[in-house]
């Protein structure tokens, strides 16, 4: 098999994207460093590579399960070459809401965890708590797009996040492959917060009292992209909120930090695959 083939499918508080590729090799904006706006649940059906969040580093093989929680930085990184097969849930809150009167905390067990910390799900404990029986299972009742099978999916997400819950605290961050220190995590929340400021290599190596060379070196290993590459896509996704409430695409791109429209237009295309007047109408669509 060759080349990509894309599903998706969706409720009112779930989306399911189901992604195989005959031989591996980047090819969309998912291939970048990237957050989402729900917890997401990767299952990773075939194929094995590294999953960088937060800029920690892990490895990642068949049947191991991926967790980000909202706004949590990831992206994975498939060996080249390789079959790929991956099935993506997207979990909104709301999907909770029937359950409300149990008043058990579903999403605490994410929202509490370090970002970057207890992403993976190694196969064994996943099998152990029949979480990829779960999510296959969950993937082929959104996808009958029968309303019965709607309400049974839903149920069996409930299943899913209790079962998460268990398995979360015995996923341990001893195969890291490379974790970072408090420094790089310094920097990341600098960047963060000064986004709609000048940022570059001579201002975050003045304020982290290194060379500019160490620390190109030690962002790229932890991160898995270059400092200007972070920065960037940070910009857009700034961008894209300011957006999505409301702001003008001049307003907006100005706001996150862009000085110049075209560098923004550019970079805006390259990240989102579309132009920021097209991405505007797909969200008023």
């Amino acid at each position: 098999m060759a080349g990509c083939e894309s599903s998706y499918h969706k409720t009112s508080n779930l989306k399911i994207h189901h992604t195989v590729r005959g031989s591996y090799k980047k090819l969309d904006g998912s291939d970048y460093l990237h957050s989402d706006e729900s917890l997401k649940i990767i299952y990773i059906v075939r194929g094995h590579g590294h999953a960088h969040v937060v800029g920690n580093c892990y490895p990642i093989e068949e049947g191991d399960i991926i967790i980000a929680n909202a706004n949590e930085m990831h992206v994975l990184r498939i060996d080249e070459g390789l079959f790929h097969e991956r099935i993506s849930l997207y979990i909104e809150e709301s999907v909770t809401i029937p359950f409300a009167n149990y008043k058990v905390d579903f999403f605490g067990v994410f929202k509490n965890r370090r970002k970057g910390e207890n992403n993976r799900i190694e196969k064994k404990l996943a099998d152990q708590h029949g979480l990829s029986n779960l999510i296959r299972e969950i993937f082929a009742l959104v996808k009958s797009n029968e309303k019965e099978d709607e309400i049974l999916a839903q149920c069996s997400v409930i299943r899913l996040l209790i079962m998460l819950k268990k398995a979360i605290p015995h996923a341990i961050n001893n195969e890291i492959v490379h974790k970072n220190d408090q420094r790089v995590r310094e920097i990341l929340d600098y960047i963060n917060n000064h986004l709609e400021e000048d940022i570059t290599l001579d201002i975050l190596a003045e304020n982290f009292f290194i060379s500019k060379h160490y620390l190109c070196h030690v962002f790229k290993s932890n991160v898995g992209m270059t400092v200007y590459e972070y920065v960037t896509l940070k910009r857009i996704l700034l961008c894209n909120k300011l957006i999505c409430e409301g702001m003008n695409i001049g307003e907006a791109s100005l706001a996150s930090g862009f000085n110049q429209y075209s560098n923004f237009y550019k970079a805006f295309r390259k990240y989102m695959g579309m132009s920021p007047s097209e991405y505007k109408q797909s969200l008023e669509n």
